[in-house]
């Protein structure tokens, strides 16, 4: 651990491996996403993408692991609060947002201020609609993942947002800018194949919107706007914060509309090859649930109509992804995306 500490230290405005940064992240940068430089000590927000991938672990086994990955979801485990006390991915979902704009929006839509954990949990538990085991539990991974990942970052933003209006906390080691490192945190990961960085690069991959060094246009433009809004917040900016804040909730938008197009679409694959349509289901309907808040707001019958047709349980019919991409690009313009963003699904980079 000595060795650690001493090689993040050392490291100061350096590029450093993703395993180094578990240390005092004060002054480093992640070898993943070398265009952000860390002001503070994020340590833990970069260890729960370790839990992450425990957590799926435990799911992606032949015979879904629910009682474990329960217990990784309950207990944490990679994760330490600055009390040395462990940080839950359940205790994250279970976060108090009340009059927080993206937290209230959710709150209202799925009328629970705990929307992550009741849709976890309830994945997790098996309770109906999620009785399949393969959809069940793609819904209880994408919960985490997307959901959880999607909810957390926009509640520190948010977060931020209030430290630079209302206490006017400009300090990079506590105020504003740190909300934002945690932000960058858990977006990147300490363990990338675990974060949005990664499934933002599969979409990418799978819609031809990549970009060199970072995988996809959308982590280029995630890095270039937390920078934005890192040095907003120590600015006091509230002006250039809002509209970086905006850009990193379109940007997660704009990953999340694409995975709910590619498991709609694979939904349709396997529906005209007779083979079971559950576990793409379960993957659409998981990832969509990240955003359906944000495309209800932009459109309530785009959201509408996408829940009914992806909502596990309810039968598989041809032309859904059709049927899903039409009803979401009317979302675009509300979510702050367009179809250059979005791509094609099938074109790849």
């Amino acid at each position: 651990m000595a060795a650690l500490a001493a090689l993040a230290l050392a490291a100061l405005a350096a590029f450093v491996p993703l395993a180094a940064a578990q240390a005092d992240t004060t002054g480093t940068k992640l070898a993943a996403a070398p265009g952000y430089t860390l002001g503070s000590n994020v340590a833990g927000y970069l260890g729960v993408s370790a839990d992450v991938c425990e957590y799926k672990a435990a799911l992606a086994k032949a015979t879904p692991d629910f009682a474990a990955a329960k217990a990784i979801y309950t207990q944490g485990k990679n994760s330490k609060k600055s009390d040395g006390k462990l940080r839950t991915l359940q205790g994250l979902a279970r976060t108090a947002g009340a009059g927080e704009p993206f937290w209230d929006l959710y709150t209202k839509h799925f009328k629970t201020p705990s929307f992550v954990d009741a849709l976890a949990t309830a994945a997790l538990d098996g309770v109906a609609p999620y009785t399949q085991p393969l959809a069940r539990r793609e819904v209880a991974a994408k919960a985490v993942e997307a959901g959880l990942m999607t909810a957390y970052m926009m509640h520190e933003m948010d977060e931020a947002g209030y430290k630079i209006s209302e206490l006017k906390e400009f300090d990079a080691k506590e105020g504003a800018p740190h909300n934002v490192d945690e932000v960058f945190a858990l977006y990147v990961g300490g363990k990338t194949e675990c974060a949005p960085w990664t499934l933002a690069n599969k979409r990418a991959s799978a819609f031809g919107t990549c970009a060199p060094g970072v995988g996809s246009k959308a982590n280029a433009e995630m890095v270039k706007a937390l920078a934005a809004a890192q040095a907003a917040a120590g600015k006091g900016d509230m002006k250039a914060f809002t509209a970086a804040r905006s850009k990193v909730q379109s940007l997660l938008a704009n990953i999340f509309v694409q995975a709910t197009i590619e498991y709609a679409s694979l939904m349709d694959k396997n529906l005209a090859a007779g083979e079971p349509t559950d576990e793409y289901q379960g993957e659409a309907y998981g990832f969509f649930s990240a955003i359906e808040p944000l495309v209800a707001q932009a459109s309530a019958s785009s959201a509408a109509a996408v829940a009914k047709l992806l909502k596990p349980g309810t039968p598989a019919a041809p032309g859904t992804a059709a049927a899903v991409t039409a009803a979401l690009e009317k979302a675009y313009a509300g979510l702050g995306i367009t179809a250059a963003d979005v791509g094609v699904y099938g074109t790849k980079c």
